[in-house]
C-alpha cells in the first residue's frame, strides 16, 4: 500500500531532519548512539483536493509535532543546540516554514 501524500511529507521531513542531525553531529564530533524521530500532524481532510467543503480555509497541515530522541554522551544543552541548528538548515523544514515560489506550467 502506498503512503498518503501527508504521510510522504512527514516521511520526507523526518528523513531530512535525520540526515541533518547526523551530518551536523559528525561535523561537531558528537558520536550518536541512537537517533529516533517521531512525527505526527493535524490535517483537515474535509476539503482535500477540492472535493469536499469548498469554503477555502487553507489546505495542508495545521500543525506538525516532532519528537527527537538523541542518545549521546553530550550535555542536553549541546544536543538542543545541535537540533536547533539542524532544523534551521533543513531544506524540508525551511520549505514548510517559509513561503516559496511555486512555478507550475502545463507541458
Amino acid at each position: 500500500m502506498m503512503p498518503s501524500p501527508s504521510e510522504s511529507l512527514l516521511a520526507a521531513l523526518g528523513s531530512c531532519l535525520s540526515v541533518s542531525i547526523q551530518a551536523n553531529a559528525a561535523a561537531r564530533a558528537i558520536p550518536i548512539r541512537r537517533l529516533a524521530i517521531e512525527l505526527e500532524g493535524d490535517i483537515d481532510f474535509a476539503a482535500l483536493w477540492g472535493t469536499g467543503d469548498l469554503d477555502f480555509k487553507g489546505l495542508g497541515f495545521e500543525t506538525i509535532r516532532i519528537s527527537v530522541q538523541i542518545e549521546a554522551d553530550t550535555p542536553r544543552a549541546v544536543l538542543q543546540a545541535l537540533l536547533d541548528h539542524a532544523v534551521r538548515w533543513s531544506p524540508i523544514a525551511n520549505t514548510l516554514y517559509n513561503p516559496i515560489n511555486l512555478d507550475i506550467a502545463l507541458a
